[in-house]
């Protein structure tokens, strides 16, 4: 769980509050919690922000003051809420592992550190981008492009 000035710094935005104040995930302005951080990107959504409970709202420096608490503060708040789901992406990356149980047919086209699982299959022609995952049993079918 990062603190709150752990996120300022990874993107790059300037904080007003505690800068170690934990946040654990991210979270719709209506939904959030003490612990959570969410954003405000149009005006018209100011009127919500007396309502959240967020940790800390990413917001645009001019309605700065209409928030008391924690804020990480930029031009653009959508861009910066954005960027802030890779710090809680929880999902899994992909290995670069083609499994052995795999079926991939030789004309496919993989991309860099592309993992399929057992299972899978992936037919004529297909063209996987990089970190591409295809997860177990997924079926890939002729020409398509990932």
């Amino acid at each position: 769980m990062p603190a709150l000035g752990e996120i300022a710094t990874a993107l790059d935005l300037e904080l007003r509050g505690d800068p170690a104040r934990p946040i654990d995930a991210l979270a719709p302005l209506e939904k959030a919690s003490p612990k959570h951080l969410t954003f405000v990107s149009e005006k018209r959504h100011l009127s919500k922000l007396s309502l959240t409970q967020a940790g800390a709202v990413i917001l645009h420096p001019d309605w700065v003051g209409q928030w008391p608490g924690c804020a990480l503060i930029t031009e653009t708040p959508y861009v910066a809420y954005a960027k802030a789901t890779e710090i809680f992406d929880n999902h899994p990356h992909a290995s670069g592992i083609v499994h052995d149980r795999a079926v991939v047919s030789d004309t496919a086209q993989l991309g860099v550190a592309v993992t399929i699982d057992a299972g899978a299959h992936v037919e004529e022609n297909v063209s996987l981008g990089d970190r591409v995952w295809i997860g177990a049993g997924a079926f890939v079918g002729q020409g398509a492009q990932i």
